[in-house]
């Protein structure tokens, strides 16, 4: 039966009511009515559901739809005797049962009234104060009429074979003239592992479709089943079969990733209006090599019209298809189809749909490669892809293309097989090239496609085995030769690899664009050196000649000059000059060239030929001819060569030369880190090496010497995607004040280009803690003596004052006098248990230390014994995995301190002979001592198994549990997705689905199923920008975390009681920490399919610092079951991967310190900025406990990004003040804003504060608006 329901639940307000109550009743309940007193029945309504019989009516009015109202009270119990009116926009009404019956069901049908109109007839139902409405809709079904078809929509075009995702498809059926239609039964089928998941209406039977004639179900996969390639779903309803194929497929990230170029050719520009034809679009995707990627997913997206996509995953062509048609609109336009893969920015085309197509004719071809290198051995081909297009970049379809390739060795291995010689829809004619097998040499082999007289080349390289090589300097006897000469250049190319070691055995290709290049040794020697020669081939053209070596996949090019004495007058003189005599390292900066031609009177020469050669960089020669003034042009650029260095440029007309210097310059290396400490102390460096516009420079190596000797300790010394290297200085060998020199290395020549500076005051001071030792635990009440000794090269510092903090317990004095010895001492006790850190200090700057000791309590009064789960099922071959309960008992003294180290003996009574793991345990520093128990093979009675727990030597300190053993009726499983959304601007909800299943695996419906969220760890920490990922990632301050279900501090909420109890308190902060900071629903109840919804909300600061233990539980005695699973709250992928803005929750909430019980909080307040000049930024520091921190003096690092391309502006912006935080724990850092910026401009300026126990960060974003 088709039926539509519609329900509506208003909640009516009787707080008035019930605020009146009179009586004995007081105001807090609501009241009965009084004996004698007449209540409208239709005044108790609180909730009306209406349900329709059917969605729609014959429109020959054969038929009806009965329409039934339910209508209940507030405690959800029917009501009777309430009056219900029904009224319909048109149509006939005839209510048959006005009343409400003892069932709370009022009743009427609807027909169409003998209007045959096909429309949608609104049907309202009334009862007191509330209204509800449904929609019936009037069709021509005709006398047994069934489906005219069937609209598929799909939501993704393809599922991913790990099963990480999953796609909603939708189904519309229409009858005649296209009205969907309500309350149809669909059914559907999916081959290949295919998994359809149906609604199910409330009764527990597959859903029909909804009011807008629309039913959605979820695809998804069966990992263990289905293969990649493609799942077909066939949708059935009302004797009409449709099927649609979703592609499988094993998505690569990285080949996304790995996108550089996107290129869209069209079969055709025009489409016709009646719907005739089609156009193929055909995405090309190259990395930046130019080699195809294989397996990136490509979406086309049109603005009109319908778009089927053929191929959304790239083959080995690197193509992606799909198909455009005027989808029925026959309206002359322009569609646009945007195209969009990975990063990159999408490409937009557009199609005219017109109403008669004009013919395409060939304009260029684009020629293609599956591969930039054959193997010499024969054991591979490349692929060779030519696209023919038009002057609009239209593919075009039936152009005859040939392939051709060159043999410079004439040894006849080459072999072109064309594979599809007229091009296709796509304008695509394919062929393969190859090699034979181990007759082949090293070489390159040029690539020709033609067609129409129109030709493209590709080169593809001849190599051996690939070898690891990481650079390659190119160099040249002499940068010039005489044309017409004999004379020949050497060529040599040196490759080393990732730790500039010679690579042997590597084939290394030599080529000019003239000239003649000969190859003497075309594999790299034992020295990692190729070598060829070059001559001017016979040419005595006065020219520049581009000579190129490749090897291990890289290329480097220099420039020779071919020179010549000019005919008619003879050059006397050549000047060269530039414009500037220095450029930045960014790439961005160039220099003019201007070489000035005279002759023996200094007369301006005419139309001499000049070479312009570059020992590095690179020059565009705009004019090589002197013109009237006798100048010739060119352009002089880093080549992309990040190094500070100097490039000698030479001009040579005639046999006359001039050479000036263009130093290159803007790479430095900034150090950020503590500039003293003490001798036998060490400190954390960042190195970071940037170019002259601030961007970081990757994979350099950075060589770091001390001028003392004392060492620096680094994981690697390249540097990463950030630019920088993170080292550590260990004042391990000399006292005094040292300096670091930090150099970057150029790789391929191995010499020093940017060098650094960096100063640290090794204090000849030696301050030490010698009691307690770290980690000392100390009984509650009693008195602990703390001595630090203070030594300066090795002589004691005798009457010098030393101050003492502590973060638990009471100092019975705060500050004490260095002795003869150099100690001072003070005493310290707690009255409460837990971890203390203990800071001695001298003022003005003098050193500073600390110890960690734990106060413990001793003696327990009182044993809270719990278990995990109280209901166990038997080991007895029918469960799956060990069936066991965690016993915890939590020991506290009589001020409710969790006792440490003491032993607590477990005890076991029980019938299933089930055992406990262990019989006794030692508490911790939480108080908690634990045993697992394991059921036997047997069930027990209610609370069969008794386990007692006993303090050793204490009796009275006790306490007992209670298990039943039975087998277990109801399985319950937690399981997520990949997906969540924000619910606000500060708010996420990421959704948990728990499953209820039967001992036979079968989904049980309806079942309450219990719910809790609570915290477990919590971590603190920042995030920076990560420019390879491209993400804001955390960094954990505290050693050990990592994040990956593996946070450092551990929930204060031992027993999970929600209260702070005594020792509780760990980092002493007055509340628990973290805390309850997500909400979930107390249960759920499961679906027809066993599945019950769980959404967790929580506020997007804790996104990424708090772990979560979520735990579902079902039953109660003899069939409960549990299923918990941890994690840390994910943040949204939106939050992090914008550089500007940076995430929630930055820093952690719970602080930057090193330590779970230590830390403090740096804020950085400041405005945008309108104008150049000076501006303000106020910082506050505090200690965890809300105190101002007095006298520090912070450092900073600055990150820079430009909106309109004037960046190298920025590096002018410094810190012009940072003074010492005063009494409030203040201090205004006075920032320079430089002038020229745009709207768009920003920096991010980092303050850091380090102290004793780690450090506290605090960032100022600075944007440039428009004034």
């Amino acid at each position: 039966m088709r039926q539509f329901f519609q329900s509506v639940s208003v909640l009516f307000v009787l707080l008035l009511l019930s605020a009146c109550g009179g009586g004995g009743g007081g105001g807090g309940a609501f009241n009965q009515p009084a004996a004698g007193l007449v209540v409208d029945p239709a005044t108790t309504v609180v909730t009306l559901n209406v349900q329709a019989s059917a969605a729609q009516l014959n429109s020959d009015s054969s038929d009806e739809v009965t329409l039934t109202a339910f209508l209940t009270d507030i405690n959800g119990v029917a009501v009777e005797n309430a009056e219900v009116s029904f009224l319909a926009s048109s149509g006939s009404v005839v209510i048959t049962q006005g009343t409400s019956d003892s069932a709370g069901k009022a009743i009427a049908t609807l027909n169409a009234g003998g209007n045959s109109a096909l429309r949608s007839i609104t049907a309202t139902v009334k009862v007191g104060t509330l209204t509800v409405t449904t929609v019936v809709t009037v069709v021509d079904l005709g006398a047994g009429a069934t489906v005219d078809a069937l609209v598929v929509r799909l939501g993704a075009s393809q599922l991913n074979l790990d099963g990480s995702d999953s796609l909603t498809l939708t189904v519309v059926p229409v009858v005649a003239g296209g009205v969907a239609v309500q309350g149809v039964l669909v059914s559907f089928t999916a081959d290949n592992g295919g998994v359809v998941v149906v609604p199910v209406d409330n009764n527990g039977d597959p859903a029909t479709t909804d009011t807008n004639g629309e039913i959605a179900v979820t695809l998804s996969i069966d990992t263990l089943t289905t293969l990649a390639g493609t799942i077909t779903v066939t949708a059935s309803a009302g004797g009409v079969n449709q099927t649609i194929d979703i592609a499988v497929v094993d998505v690569g990230a990285a080949a996304a990733a790995a996108v550089n170029t996107l290129n869209v050719q069209l079969s055709a520009a025009q489409l016709s209006a009646d719907g005739s034809d089609e156009v193929k679009l055909t995405a090309f995707l190259t990395d930046i090599n130019g080699i195809a990627i294989e397996g990136a997913v490509v979406s086309f997206s049109p603005d009109t019209g319908s778009i089927v996509i053929d191929q959304p995953i790239s083959d080995s062509n690197g193509n992606a298809i799909a198909t455009l048609t005027p989808g029925g609109n026959a309206t002359p336009r322009t569609i646009t189809v945007t195209v969009d893969v990975g990063t990159l920015v999408p490409v937009q085309i557009t199609v005219d749909v017109v109403d008669v197509v004009v013919p395409l004719t060939i304009d260029s071809i684009l020629l293609q490669t599956s591969s930039a290198q054959l193997n010499a051995n024969g054991s591979g081909t490349v692929t060779l892809t030519a696209t023919a297009v038009d002057a609009n970049n239209i593919a075009i379809e039936g152009v005859v293309v040939s392939f051709a390739a060159d043999d410079t060795t004439n040894d006849n291995v080459i072999f072109v097989a064309v594979t599809q010689g007229t091009t296709d829809e796509n304008g695509i004619a394919t062929a393969t090239l190859g090699v034979a097998a181990n007759a082949s040499t090293p070489r390159t082999i040029t690539v020709t496609a033609s067609a129409s007289g129109v030709n493209k080349t590709v080169d593809v390289a001849v190599v051996n085995v690939a070898l690891s090589v990481n650079t390659m300097n190119l160099q040249a006897s002499t940068i010039q030769i005489q044309a017409g000469s004999a004379d020949t250049i050497d060529l040599t190319a040196i490759l080393t690899d990732s730790n500039s070691v010679a690579v042997e055995g590597a084939v290394v290709s030599f080529s000019a664009d003239s000239g003649a290049v000969v190859i003497t040794q075309g594999t790299s020697d034992a020295n990692g050196q190729a070598t060829a020669t070059l001559s001017t081939g016979g040419d005595s053209t006065v020219r520049t000649i581009l000579v190129t070596a490749t090897g291990g996949g890289i290329t480097k090019t220099i420039n020779v000059g071919v020179v010549a004495t000019v005919s008619g007058p003879e050059v006397d003189s050549i000047i060269l000059l530039s414009n500037v005599p220095q450029m930045g390292t960014g790439g961005a900066d160039t220099v003019d060239l201007i070489a000035i031609v005279k002759d023996s009177n200094n007369n301006l020469l005419e139309g001499v030929d000049v070479v312009f050669v570059a020992d590095s960089g690179a020059v565009q020669v705009t004019q090589a001819t002197s013109d009237a003034a006798g100048q010739a042009l060119a352009i002089l650029s880093t080549g992309g060569d990040t190094m500070n260095r100097s490039i000698v440029v030479t001009a040579t007309a005639g046999s006359q030369n001039s050479a000036i210097v263009v130093d290159v310059a803007g790479t430095g290396i900034v150090v950020n880190g503590e500039s003293a400490l003490t001798f036998s102390g060490n400190t954390p460096l960042t190195l970071t090496l940037t170019d002259s516009t601030a961007a970081p420079i990757v994979g350099e190596i950075l060589v770091i010497t001390s001028a003392l000797g004392n060492s620096v300790t680094a994981v690697t010394l390249v540097t990463d995607a950030a630019g920088q290297v993170l080292a550590t200085y260990n004042a391990d060998v000399a006292s005094g004040n040292d300096s670091l020199t930090i150099t970057s290395m150029d790789n391929s020549l191995g010499v020093a280009t940017v060098s650094a500076v960096y100063t640290i005051a090794v204090s000849s001071d030696s301050f030490q803690v010698l009691t307690p030792a770290s980690a000392t635990e100390v009984d509650l009440g009693a008195n602990e003596i703390v001595t630090v000794r203070w030594l300066s090269n090795g002589i004691a510092q005798a009457g010098q004052t030393v101050n003492f903090s502590a973060t638990r317990g009471t100092l019975l004095a705060s500050t004490a006098v260095t002795d003869a010895s150099g100690d001072a001492s003070i005493n310290i006790s707690s009255t409460n248990a837990g971890p203390s850190l203990i800071t001695a200090y001298v003022d003005n700057g003098g050193p500073t230390t600390s110890v960690d000791i734990e106060f413990i309590a001793i003696a327990p009064v009182r044993l809270d014994l719990q278990t995990d789960i109280s209901t166990v099922a038997p080991n007895n071959g029918n469960q799956s995995g060990t069936q066991q309960a965690i016993i915890t008992a939590i020991v506290r003294d009589i001020n409710d301190n969790l006792v440490k180290n003491q032993v607590v003996r477990f005890e076991l009574v029980d019938i299933s002979q089930g055992s406990l793991s262990n019989a006794t345990a030692t508490t911790n520093s939480v108080g908690q001592a634990s045993t697992t128990f394991t059921s036997g093979a047997g069930a027990t009675a209610l609370n069969g198994v008794v386990i007692n727990a006993v303090a050793q030597g204490l009796p009275l300190v006790t306490d007992t549990v209670y298990l039943t053993v039975t087998e277990q009726a109801l399985f319950v499983r937690l399981a997520t997705g990949n997906l969540m959304e924000a619910l606000s601007n500060t708010l996420y909800q990421k959704d948990y689905e728990a499953l209820v299943t039967s001992v036979a695996g079968n989904p049980v419906p309806n079942v309450q199923v219990t719910i809790s969220a609570i915290p477990t760890f919590y971590d603190k920490g920042y995030r920076v920008w990560d420019a390879a990922a491209e993400l804001w990632v955390p960094v954990f301050t505290i050693p050990g975390a990592t994040g990956a279900k593996n946070l450092s501090c551990l929930s204060e909420d031992i027993d999970r009681n929600g209260l702070l109890d005594a020792g509780e308190d760990i980092n002493v902060d007055a509340v628990l920490t973290p805390g309850n900071i997500l909400s979930v629903p107390v249960t759920v109840t499961t679906d027809a399919n066993g599945f019950a919804n769980i959404p967790l909300i929580y506020a997007k600061d804790y996104a990424g610092w708090v772990q979560i233990e979520l735990t579902a539980t079902v039953g109660g005695v003899g069939s409960e079951s549990r299923d918990r699973i941890e994690f840390i709250l994910p943040i949204l992928n939106t939050d992090v991967n914008v550089k500007t803005s940076p995430p929630p929750g930055n820093p952690s909430l719970f602080g930057t310190g090193n330590t779970c019980y230590t830390g403090g909080s740096l804020v950085a307040n400041l405005s945008q900025i309108t104008a150049a000049g000076d501006t303000d930024v106020t910082l506050t520091l505090r200690d965890e406990l809300g105190n101002p921190i007095v006298g520090t003096i912070m450092t900073t690092f600055i990150e820079y990004s430009s909106g309109n391309n004037s960046l190298g502006i920025w590096p002018d912006l410094i810190a012009l003040t940072l003074p010492a935080t005063d009494v409030s724990g203040q201090a205004t850092s006075v920032v320079t804003i430089p002038a020229g910026l745009v709207a768009g401009d920003s920096a991010t300026i980092t303050y850091v504060a380090d102290g004793p126990n780690g450090s506290v960060y605090a960032t100022a974003v600075i944007t440039y608006i428009t004034p």
